[in-house]
């Protein structure tokens, strides 16, 4: 694609950015693990998101994650004055869209304006409706939560299948191979995201990103200004054609600044220079017709949705197995607080953590459990609590744990090999790093008022199929 008189340079200027910061996001995801040696916050992208901060302080009645979440505020003042600069030239998600497409030489069947630009001004509507009663559903759709939750639980964990065979041939050290539930899911949900290119460019930030929608209000007012020197024009349509978020036309002077994400192909492929952004002069403008009846529809929506949610039936919050992280919020607090971004559960060293399923019912769905079968909760480790954006898992210093209890460990005596078989076992004792196992002359017993529910007796026990001593959230003391 040949380039416009002029109009490389700043394009080249912004693929370079967004690379970088790419590269930046995926290298946080990777260091997410213990030690923590980040210099920036590995839920540093999760803190420039408006959305989340807002959301999830409607959910939780209360302002989360503060002054965490300054960067977030900055991103949404800087709408005012460059409009959707951040979708552009920042957002994880939408450089994932990119590089997808261009890897899979998705070629779309439209080319200009979107198809339904105003869906995502309803969803917004309906999401932070749905927070003003029930449980946030923001992690269903939020861009910055999905697009962590898809690299950092979904795509991650291939990366050592695919690596390790190499590394072992050049005797080099392999590198940890991990698991978790749902990671293909959550892959799989932003290569469907990809796919939906082939119907229009960035069809997720076109139509259905409420992130997107957040920023687009108050671009709408920023002085940043699309100019088109009609003088030099000559109405060859290309800008209309390569216009990644459909925000031109039907004219190449028509432009709609809340889709606009200042990618500046428009004045990359210009072959005549006509095409220029500045903050002085007149822009051609033309709004997404957004209908406010379709608007008080959608927010209604969002109200009924949280009425029915916060009745439904199917709660679960009992459930033995549900055993939070540590210095978890108390229940309720934790479902509004929590965004299902998945950095507690990367950055877990034993693989412990895993996302819920259908152990709370759907109120409960992605957020982080403790499966001790898998891994225990190491009781010198805290990075949960670090990692975690919103202040769902508070944080706490290592040597608080003991003080800290996630459930009780129960010995079904029937099944132990000490209890009923009279075999010299006491694993659970050797390994319990809180003295809470204790051996006794008939077989071990755990002291209940010392227990914390770590689960590191569970994982060791060798009883198969089940272990003979299992850790439930009988017990458990909240931040």
């Amino acid at each position: 694609m040949s380039e416009g008189p002029g109009g490389g340079a700043v394009r080249w200027t912004r693929r370079a950015v967004q690379t970088a910061l790419f590269l930046l996001f995926l290298w946080l995801i990777w260091e997410t693990k213990v030690p923590l040696r980040t210099p920036l916050p590995p839920d540093f992208f999760l803190r420039l998101d408006p959305l989340l901060f807002v959301g999830a302080s409607l959910s939780a009645r209360e302002v989360l994650g503060w002054p965490a979440f300054l960067p977030a505020v900055l991103v949404l003042l800087s709408a005012f004055a460059l409009g959707r600069v951040f979708c552009g030239w920042v957002c994880p998600m939408g450089t994932s869209l990119d590089i997808g497409e261009r890897a899979l030489r998705i070629r779309p069947k439209s080319k200009g304006a979107s198809s339904l630009p105003a869906v995502k001004f309803y969803l917004l509507a309906l999401l932070l409706f749905t927070c003003l009663i029930s449980p946030q559903v923001l992690y269903l759709l939020d861009p910055m939560p999905f697009v962590t939750r898809a690299f950092a639980l979904g795509f991650y964990p291939i990366v050592p299948i695919v690596a390790n065979p190499v590394l072992l041939r050049l005797d080099r050290a392999p590198l940890h191979t991990t698991g978790f539930n749902a990671g293909l899911l959550f892959a799989g949900l932003l290569i469907l995201l990809v796919l939906l290119g082939s119907f229009e460019r960035r069809f997720w930030c076109r139509n259905l990103c409420p992130l997107g929608a957040m920023l687009s209000l108050p671009a709408r007012v920023a002085p940043l200004r699309r100019r088109v020197n009609l003088d030099k024009c000559t109405e060859c349509m290309r800008c209309v054609r390569e216009c990644k978020t459909g925000a031109l036309g039907p004219g190449p002077a028509d432009w709609r600044p809340e889709e606009c994400t200042l990618c500046m192909t428009c004045v990359s492929v210009c072959p005549e220079g006509a095409v220029s952004f500045g903050f002085r002069g007149e822009a051609g403008r033309r709004g997404v017709d957004i209908a406010r009846r379709r608007l008080l529809l959608a927010g209604l929506g969002g109200v009924l949705l949280s009425l029915f949610l916060s009745t439904s039936s199917t709660r679960r919050r009992g459930h033995p197995r549900l055993i939070r992280p540590p210095n978890a919020l108390p229940e309720e607090k934790f479902l509004n607080a929590c965004v299902r971004c998945g950095e507690c559960i990367k950055v877990c060293p034993t693989s412990g953590l895993q996302p819920c399923l259908f152990e709370g019912g759907w109120e409960a769905l992605w957020t982080p459990v403790l499966v001790p079968s898998i891994g225990p909760c190491e009781s010198n480790c805290n990075a949960c609590g670090e990692v975690c954006p919103t202040g769902a898992i508070r944080p706490f210093k290592v040597g608080e744990k003991p003080n800290i209890k996630m459930g009780t460990a129960l010995i079904n005596r029937s099944t132990c090999l000490v209890w009923a078989y009279g075999e010299n076992c006491f694993v659970c004792v050797e390994v319990c790093p809180y003295k809470a196992a204790r051996k006794t002359p008939k077989g071990p017993v755990v002291l209940r008022e010392v227990c914390v529910g770590c689960g590191i007796c569970e994982f060791n026990c060798p009883t198969q199929p089940a272990p003979s001593i299992y850790v439930v959230s009988w017990g458990e003391r909240r931040a």
